[in-house]
Formats: structure tokens, C-alpha cells, sequence
């Protein structure tokens, strides 16, 4: 695209996270890359794409304690990227990214809650407040990049397919918020339904 250097490498980067799974090599090469690609527009490419190894780590990582502070960091960074950068194609990856990165959290909390219920019930709540933040702030990720798309989606296909991607992702939000959450099951089933009933019709 516009930036082919900086693309080109980030797609060398890629590789080694997603087919060798060398994380902390990728990890070091995007810290290297911060270094060299100083244009605005180059910087924002290589500082998302950390972001998106900051997310495949927590995914491959099996120690949990670890994956937790891992999926922590990439929501994290995934915020303070988008109050930097807010509009333009490397933000609408961060907005991706960060939907991604809440689903995957909020699906390991959900499992956290269902392990606490009976092994450590007073650390439910906690852990249910926490997933219910996670949760809102992907399914609000995914209406912020479906009103970025909504312009071009019918002019670019691949903008299209996006879009449905992500609206389907809102709907298993919601889904999984209504599964971690008790007290918050209710309403978001029926949000869940209605959200994917519109996907479908």
C-alpha cells in the first residue's frame, strides 16, 4: 500500500510471530522498527502491529497468570493507541485488534468466574465486574469500526466482509457477557439474539 517498506517488514514480522511463534523475537524486531520508522504514518503501522503480537502472545502463552497480564497489555495499548491515532486505516485495525483481544479476555474470565463459583466464591464479583468492562469495551470497539465501515462497505468488498465479521463478533460479545455475568444475563441474551437475528435477516 502506501507504506510498502514498513509493510513489508511488519509482514516479516508476522511470520515469525504466526508461523514460528517466535514472540519475543517479534516482539523485539517491532521495538527495533519503532526506532527506525519515525513518519507518522509508518509509526502507526508498526506500533499497531505490536499490538496484534501483544495479542498473539497472550493467545499461545500457557502459563495463565501470564496470558492475564498479556491480554491486559494488548487492551491496554490498544487504547492508548486510538487516543493518539483515531481515524485511518491503522486505526481501524487497532479497533479490530482491541474487539479481538476483549473476546479472547472475556472468554478466559468467563472461565476464571466458573472456576471461582466453586473454588473461591468471594472473588466472584470481582471478577464478574472485571469481564463485564471487558466486554463492554469490545462490543463498543466493534460499533466503533462497523460506523467506520458503513460508508465504504457497499463500494469494497473487502470493507463488506469486515463488516459482517464484526458484527458477528459484537453478537458473541454480548453472548459471552451474558454467560459470565449473572446478574447482567437477561438483557444481554436478548441483545445477543436480536444483534445476530439482524446479522442473519
Amino acid at each position: 500500500g502506501h507504506l510498502p517498506d514498513a509493510g513489508r517488514s511488519a509482514l516479516l514480522v508476522r511470520a515469525l510471530a504466526t508461523k514460528l511463534h517466535f514472540i519475543s523475537l517479534a516482539q523485539s524486531e517491532v521495538d527495533r522498527m519503532k526506532q527506525r520508522y519515525k513518519d507518522a504514518a509508518d509509526f502507526q503501522v508498526v506500533a499497531q502491529f505490536g499490538v496484534e503480537i501483544s495479542l498473539l502472545g497472550a493467545k499461545l502463552n500457557p502459563n495463565r497468570e501470564e496470558k492475564r497480564t498479556l491480554y491486559q497489555n494488548a487492551i491496554a495499548s490498544s487504547k492508548q493507541f486510538l487516543e493518539r491515532y483515531s481515524e485511518g486505516s491503522a486505526a481501524l485495525a487497532a479497533r479490530k485488534t482491541l474487539s479481538e483481544a476483549c473476546l479472547e479476555f472475556g472468554r478466559f474470565l468467563a472461565d476464571e468466574i466458573e472456576i471461582a463459583r466453586v473454588e473461591a466464591p468471594d472473588t466472584v464479583r470481582d471478577l464478574e465486574a472485571q469481564a463485564k468492562e471487558v466486554f463492554t469495551t469490545g462490543v463498543g470497539a466493534c460499533e466503533d469500526v462497523m460506523k467506520q465501515l458503513e460508508s465504504v462497505k457497499d463500494d469494497d468488498p473487502n470493507a463488506k466482509a469486515d463488516y459482517y465479521v464484526i458484527w458477528m463478533r459484537k453478537g458473541v460479545l454480548l453472548r459471552e457477557h451474558a454467560r459470565a455475568v449473572k446478574q447482567d444475563r437477561g438483557y444481554l441474551c436478548d441483545r445477543a439474539r436480536s444483534t445476530l437475528e439482524e446479522l442473519i435477516f
